[in-house]
């Protein structure tokens, strides 16, 4: 199964392999709204670490981010899902990721390299998280250039509807 319904069930899911596996998990996260190639990079990168789980933080936080919810997390979940390097998604409705870090132990958490550049950027309760769990922190793609943006890409739509006078039909 690919999709988890909780971050504490597949923590302990990863737990009981790790008993009697050795694997390496790895963690990212995201709001993924839309995705963009820019969050498959950091996904396929990620995957290098270890197993791969991909956290999607949930409608109502990225309704505080954004201001509305583009595309609901159900759905980012199972285009996240599809992806190969992808091996666990679970959607997480939270500020930040902290607590998905200490339930599933990540051995990494990997963040874009276009958001952050060192530890000093990583929200404190998820850097304390990681030193909780012993996970590495990896920064991949991107560097300190964002190499597509979700925002980007609705401001170019609201600019092409506001140009064109759109009138939604009522």
């Amino acid at each position: 199964m690919k999709i988890w319904n909780s971050v504490q069930n597949l923590g302990y899911h990863l737990r009981e392999r790790k008993h009697k596996e050795n694997f390496q998990i790895a963690l990212t996260s995201g709001f993924f709204a839309p995705l963009t190639k820019g969050h498959v990079r950091l996904i396929e990168e990620s995957s290098k670490y270890g197993e791969l789980v991909v956290v999607i933080n949930g409608d109502n936080a990225l309704c505080k981010k954004k201001g509305f919810i583009p595309q609901f997390a159900e759905e980012r979940a199972e285009i996240i899902s599809k992806l190969e390097t992808v091996d666990y998604v679970v959607i997480y409705d939270y500020d930040d990721v902290s607590g998905a870090i200490l339930s599933v132990q990540a051995d990494y958490f990997c963040k874009g390299g276009d958001e952050y550049l060192s530890e000093q950027d990583i929200n404190p309760r998820e850097l304390f998280a990681c030193k909780e769990v012993g996970a590495v922190i990896k920064f991949t793609t991107g560097g300190n250039k964002k190499i597509a943006s979700s925002s980007d890409i609705f401001n170019r739509h609201l600019d092409y509807l506001i140009k064109n006078g759109y009138k939604k039909d009522t």
